[in-house]
Formats: C-alpha cells, sequence, structure tokens
C-alpha cells in the first residue's frame, strides 16, 4: 500500500457504517493518501489531523464501505453498449427487425451486424425471434443476435449459410443445440450454448482499441453505481490485453479482478493450458489488478431452459437443461485446475450442474490439500440441502447473483415450479450454516447496480413485487456485507478493504438515505452521492453538494 503525497482528508458529520467486526457506526474519518488513518468522533479526528486538512462535511449523510461488484462482464458489457444493438429495451419481435434494419442501411449490405439483450419472456409475441425474422429485416447480411444471458442466440439464413448449418447438421458433442422445425428439420436460427460458436467463430471481433473505450464507459457506469473493486468474470486474450494496456496507462480507477476462461465452451476460448505451461497462479498482480482464478463452466441458463436439473423443467417435460461438461470432463477440469494453483470458479445454476460440481471439487481437493482454497460456485442458483451441506463442509464460496431473482425471478419460478422454488437463492439457510456469500449481478444479464441486489437479498421480490421464496429474506447488514468485506474475502483481500478501517484502501461510498433507518422496500433506490477509491473522488453526483473545505 501506498500513502501518497496528498492533503489530508476528514469526512466528517455522518453516519460511517464501518463493517468492522464490531460493526461500529462513526461520524468522522481521516484518510491520508490513500489509506484510511483513523475512525471516530469528529473531534478527536481533527486533533490528529495535518494543519492543511481537508474538511469535507457530510451533513448527516450516510457512508459505506466502497463496494464490489463480484460477478460481471464489464469488458464485454462496455464494448456492447458502444458497438452492437441493444435490445434490452425492444418490446416486440417487430421492434427488433426494425433495430436490425436500420443497422444494416447505416453500415451497408453483407457486413456482420450482431445485437445484444433481447428476452423473449420480455416480448409480446412471448416466442423467440427466428430465422425468418432476422430475414425480413437483413437478408443480403449475416446477423446474429444472443439472448440476454448469451446462452442462447439467433441467426439469420445468411449467418447459418456461411457457418455450414443447414437441416443436415448435427452436432458432434452434446453440449449444444442447433433448434429445429419440428415437422421438417430446418434449423430455425436457435443456437444454444456451444453451438453458437459455430456462428460466433466467424464474426470478426471487437478491436483492442474499442474493447478499451468500452471498458472506460463501463467503469463510469460503475463508479455511479458506488463500485469501487469488480471481478470481470470472463477474461479471454482481447480483454486481457485491454485490461493490461489501461493500467499500464494508468485509467483503471477501480480494482480490478480477472478470472480467466479455462475451457473452450459458448464460444470463448479457453486458456488454461496456457497459463499450466506458464506456470501462472491466482492472486498473480497487485492490489489494482490481478488474476482470481479460472472460469469453468458446468450447465447453461435457467430462464434459458439449459440450467442443468435433477428433473425436468416445468414447463417442459422432456427438458432437463445441458451441462457443457459433465463426469469425468468436468471434474479433471476442476482437479486440474486447482492442483495448478489457478483457483476453479465454476458457473453452476441447476441443482444437478451444483451437485456435479461439488463432487468434482471433493476429488480436488482429496488430490492437493488445501485448507484456505476459496474456490468458488459461480450463481448457485439452485441448491439442495445436501448441497448446502457439501458447501460448509469444504468452505465453498457462494458467488450468488441475487438479482436474478428480481429481474428473472418470474421465468425462473416458471421453469422451476413452487415446490423447487423453496431451495432458490437459499440466502438464509447458507448463513445459517456459516457459508461465506457474495453477491454479484452478473451485469450486464441484470442491472449492476450493487443497492438492487443488497435490496433482492432482504425483500425476495422479483421486479412485478411477486414474493419469491422470501423466508430466505436477509437483513440489511448482511446483504451490505454481501458486496463489501465479504467479496473482499472471496479475493483474499479483506485486510486490505472491504470496510472502513485503520490501514486500508479509502474506499467508500456516500449515500442519500440512511440505509439501515430507510424503509427496506425502498433500498433499491439508494441513490450514490460522491464514490471514493484510492482516496479520491472518482464519481460526484451533481446535486451532492459535497464541497471541500480548509
Amino acid at each position: 500500500m501506498k500513502n501518497n503525497n496528498r492533503p489530508d482528508m476528514i469526512l466528517s458529520n455522518g453516519k460511517i457504517i464501518t463493517l468492522d467486526n464490531s460493526n461500529s457506526i462513526v461520524d468522522a474519518v481521516l484518510i491520508k493518501g490513500n489509506i484510511i488513518a483513523a475512525t471516530g468522533k469528529t473531534k478527536d479526528i481533527i486533533n490528529i489531523a495535518d494543519n492543511n486538512v481537508k474538511i469535507i462535511d457530510l451533513k448527516g449523510r450516510c457512508v459505506v464501505p466502497g463496494l464490489t461488484e463480484s460477478h460481471c462482464h464489464a469488458a464485454s458489457a462496455g464494448t456492447e453498449l458502444l458497438n452492437e444493438i441493444n435490445l434490452s429495451k425492444v418490446k416486440t419481435i417487430q421492434g427488433i427487425k426494425d433495430l436490425v434494419q436500420n443497422k444494416r442501411r447505416s453500415i451497408g449490405p453483407k457486413q456482420w451486424i450482431k445485437g445484444i439483450g433481447y428476452n423473449e419472456n420480455n416480448l409480446k409475441e412471448k416466442r423467440h425471434v427466428n430465422r425468418w425474422d432476422l430475414d425480413d429485416a437483413a437478408k443480403d447480411s449475416p446477423v446474429f443476435i444472443q439472448r440476454f444471458d448469451y446462452h442462447l442466440g439467433v441467426a439469420n439464413s445468411e449467418a447459418l449459410h456461411l457457418a455450414g448449418i443447414n437441416r443436415d447438421t448435427f452436432l458432434d458433442f452434446s453440449n449444444g443445440r442447433i433448434g429445429r422445425e419440428q415437422d421438417s428439420l430446418e434449423p430455425n436460427g436457435l443456437l444454444a450454448e456451444a453451438a453458437q460458436g459455430l456462428v460466433k467463430d466467424l464474426i470478426p471481433p471487437h478491436s483492442i482499441g474499442d474493447i478499451k473505450k468500452g471498458l472506460l464507459h463501463a467503469l463510469k457506469i460503475m463508479a455511479k453505481w458506488g463500485i469501487t473493486s469488480f471481478t470481470d468474470a470472463a477474461v479471454e486474450h482481447d480483454s486481457f490485453v485491454a485490461y493490461q494496456e489501461l493500467f499500464l496507462e494508468n485509467k483503471l480507477p477501480l480494482k480490478v479482478g480477472l478470472i480467466i476462461e479455462g475451457f473452450d465452451a459458448l464460444g470463448f476460448k479457453g486458456y488454461f493450458e496456457e497459463l499450466n505451461k506458464l506456470g501462472m497462479q491466482a492472486n498473480f498482480g497487485n492490489e489494482n489488478i490481478k488474476i482470481i482464478g479460472v472460469k469453468l463452466f458446468s450447465d447453461g441458463s435457467l430462464s434459458g431452459g439449459t440450467a442443468a436439473l435433477h428433473e425436468h423443467y416445468n414447463n417442459n417435460s422432456t427438458n432437463y437443461g445441458v451441462m457443457n461438461f459433465e463426469g469425468e470432463a468436468l471434474i479433471k477440469q476442476i482437479k486440474n485446475v486447482h492442483c495448478a494453483g489457478l483457483r476453479p470458479i465454476i458457473h453452476a445454476i441447476g441443482d444437478r450442474a451444483i451437485d456435479e460440481t461439488l463432487e468434482g471439487i471433493e476429488i480436488a481437493l482429496k488430490a492437493r490439500k488445501c485448507p484456505d482454497h476459496r474456490i468458488r460456485i459461480e450463481h448457485c442458483n439452485l441448491t439442495t440441502k445436501r448441497a448446502v451441506e457439501k458447501i460448509k463442509k469444504h468452505n465453498i464460496i457462494v458467488s450468488s447473483s441475487i438479482t436474478h431473482l428480481y429481474e428473472l425471478g418470474a421465468a425462473h419460478l416458471k421453469a422451476l415450479g413452487e415446490k423447487r422454488i423453496k431451495n432458490y437463492f437459499m440466502l438464509h439457510e447458507l448463513q445459517r450454516m456459516g457459508v461465506k456469500i457474495i453477491g454479484n449481478s452478473d451485469w450486464p444479464i441484470t442491472c449492476g447496480n450493487p443497492f438492487l441486489g443488497i435490496h433482492t437479498a432482504v425483500n425476495r421480490k422479483n421486479i412485478e413485487g411477486t414474493p419469491i421464496n422470501e423466508e430466505q429474506g436477509i437483513s440489511v447488514q448482511d446483504a451490505l456485507r454481501l458486496y463489501t468485506i465479504n467479496a473482499a474475502y472471496a479475493t483474499f483481500d479483506e485486510n486490505r478493504k472491504g470496510s472502513i478501517e485503520t490501514g486500508k484502501y479509502a474506499d467508500l461510498v456516500i449515500i442519500d438515505q440512511d440505509i439501515y433507518e430507510m424503509p427496506q422496500e425502498e433500498l433499491k433506490n439508494i441513490k450514490v452521492m460522491a464514490t471514493m477509491a484510492n482516496g479520491k473522488f472518482i464519481y460526484k453526483n451533481a446535486g451532492s453538494g459535497i464541497e471541500v473545505s480548509d
């Protein structure tokens, strides 16, 4: 840690929630350079500060530790927002066709058109887009649009032709699907899981420059949400280069954790073999940017019908989901990554996928003893009670994408039914068992604002206000910990950040309401007044009224 040569700063006259071991609340904090030097009463803090101290009057506002987004896709989110068709707000198939047609007009024929973010459940027609819909909009250009969760995409006829996909094309792998018309077996354009790679591999990639611009855009958005640290959960070659260049250019105001793709899946390239040959280890890097671990995919998406379940989907008696890797293949991946010291971080959503993932972790931990491994299961939507017991037994971190409940809860309830929804995001039970839980949004899959995640963990209602497994709700304080000190623990940083304590980085967020005293139903409406990272304000709300005085 460096204590930069900047004047001392005091934040005073506020309610500062430290989240230290005693859950202390103080009214002032002293910052020296990029480090918290002291916390306590304003008069005591002023007495130990330098003469040229800068004082910020919080005017009674609440301060919380800097927030961490533990699983997002910042590089792709920012790049897509700037360069691809954003379909997240479209409500009809015609609306999608209009946007594709407009893009074709702007770039001309024969050029690849890519879009992201559609959700068939939000469309008036309540169905997926198909190849013929996209043909209506741009028949002379290859088109590929992806569902918001990246686990399913739709190609038009030209894109299918370029990929060599026709009625005679059958996959020689089990972790993907080519959608077909029931009678003719003609491909309808829908490509699930690994089958997307047949088309995605043909699309010219974004340049490093475009990815850097996208990342800078994403960083600004996250700063407005009070995020001071984040983990990008799907880093490939080009995004890794972009992160390195921004770091060397001193353009990363947020602390970054990188999860590198381990094995080819969903059209992503895997890099485990290369990392292993180099002797790379998890946690390589520094406090500003480091490798957190290696990403593995067990299954797919719950709302998309590809998360792997023990019992069939409630709304489809023939569908049990898709395992991208299963059995010995999944066990081998987890074991090899763990034994290489690269920390397995495993995407697992359905109960079958979680159970198979836990089997792989058990075998890996026997092969290499490591009491403080901090292996993570990402998303972890549907856990049986037996799975919870195994998670506790092996000290596995649950990286809960709790914001899925808010935005996707209705679709998940429809897919699972009333009985299985009792095992959905079991935060209270996991916490009762002593499991370390961290919170995330999976942004841009769902909104990346951590206060929406905190709201959902407490209130357990979806966007329509429907209660979902309410008995698994947790307290506001515990929900805040998912995005602060717990998140710091997940990256071995609990002694450096995650709470407002002496010696830790000066990462904190000034908010407009008292998070402990306000109505819990309003938590999602909290506004960030200012975000500080490393002792510097990286965001100030125009209406914050925050002034620095001598």
